[in-house]
Order: C-alpha cells, then sequence, then structure tokens
C-alpha cells in the first residue's frame, strides 16, 4: 500500500442554504470539487456517495465544517452507522 492510500481523503462540509422550511443544506467538497448533494445528513450522506464511487468502506475520512474546521475522522463503515444519528457539524457537546 502506498502512502497516498494510506492517507485519510479530506472531505470538506459546507452549508449551502436554508430551504423554504428552515432546514439546512450541505454539500461536500474534496480536493476543491463537489463531490455530492450531503443533505439532510452530511457525514452518511458522504459515506453513501462515496461507496457508490467504488471506495473501500474502511477507508478513512476526515470530515471537516468550513466555517469552524472542526473535524471528525470515521471510516465509511462508521460513518454509515450514523444514518439514524444526526451528526452536528459544529462540534460534539
Amino acid at each position: 500500500m502506498s502512502d497516498d492510500d494510506a492517507r485519510p481523503l479530506l472531505v470538506v462540509i459546507h452549508q449551502i442554504s436554508n430551504d423554504h422550511r428552515g432546514r439546512r443544506r450541505f454539500m461536500a467538497t474534496t480536493s476543491g470539487r463537489v463531490l455530492c448533494d450531503a443533505t439532510p445528513n452530511p457525514i452518511p450522506c458522504v459515506a453513501a456517495c462515496l461507496l457508490r464511487r467504488d471506495f473501500d468502506p474502511s477507508q478513512l475520512i476526515v470530515f471537516r465544517d468550513a466555517v469552524t474546521d472542526f473535524e471528525e475522522i470515521l471510516t465509511i463503515d462508521e460513518a454509515l452507522a450514523l444514518d439514524d444519528v444526526v451528526v452536528p457539524m459544529r462540534g460534539r457537546r
């Protein structure tokens, strides 16, 4: 395995708007390019997107909030397991 393969993938989560009901909408970027729509729950949505793109489920992902730089580091499998949990990207309380 090369160093590039072992390095976690950095995904930045951006809140892009609020919809007409006041719910937040998110998008995810990597290397400055749009990866996917990450609404309604950014971390599991991004994980599902990466699986659809044939990423290894054990791949480490660094999820970073674009505003606060808060980071959460999870594998794709761990991120998918959060599907029923609302994951705050502003930090844990």
